[in-house]
């Protein structure tokens, strides 16, 4: 790619992760290689069913059972372990294989619950700008991540069923 960008989609509203996977496959359905790289989400999600009949490759943190506000001492270091995990097996696969384009779902809610450094992600986003487009998805990005960013987008919760005591649904929330 000539002049890879850094996508932002944030907010407290629905739709990030759903943005993201349509710029990914767009991206795709023009012959860029890509790769998806999912955080704070360890149950099976609905999106990487559609990942694997495509044969987009996927990088997730599976150890993450719950929302981390619910989590215990033991369970939060796990977690911070398989967020470390995941980010060498993000910069790996970088170092290993060219992509065009990146998602990064929910690295910025990992990166402000302590889980990712930011300047891990910072770090990152310097080397591989201008060379490959990505993709962050969560809320309350740093300054200087909003500094780099080309494209920001906002999701802005007006209603949602969760407030009325509906569940997330398959295929819709996950």
């Amino acid at each position: 790619m000539d002049t890879g960008m850094i996508h932002l989609y944030i907010g407290n509203g629905k739709g990030k992760t759903t943005a993201a996977l349509g710029l990914l496959i767009r991206a795709y359905g023009a012959g860029l290689s890509c790769l998806f790289v999912q955080f704070l989400k360890g149950s099976p999600t609905s999106e990487l069913a559609v990942l694997e009949k495509l044969k987009i490759p996927y990088i997730r943190t599976d150890d993450v059972k719950k929302f981390v506000t619910f989590m215990d001492a033991e369970e939060l270091n796990a977690c911070r372990k398989s967020h470390k995990d995941c980010v060498k097996k993000l910069t790996g696969v970088m170092e290993r294989y060219s992509f065009d384009c990146v998602v990064l779902d929910e690295i910025l809610d990992a990166v402000s619950l302590g889980m990712i450094q930011q300047e891990e992600l910072l770090a990152f986003l310097r080397k591989e700008k201008g060379r490959v487009e990505i993709i962050l998805t969560g809320r309350n990005p740093g300054d200087e991540i909003l500094e780099l960013a080309d494209y920001i987008t906002e999701m802005k919760k007006i209603r949602h069923p969760y407030e009325r005591g509906i569940a997330a649904r398959k295929g819709v929330e996950f």
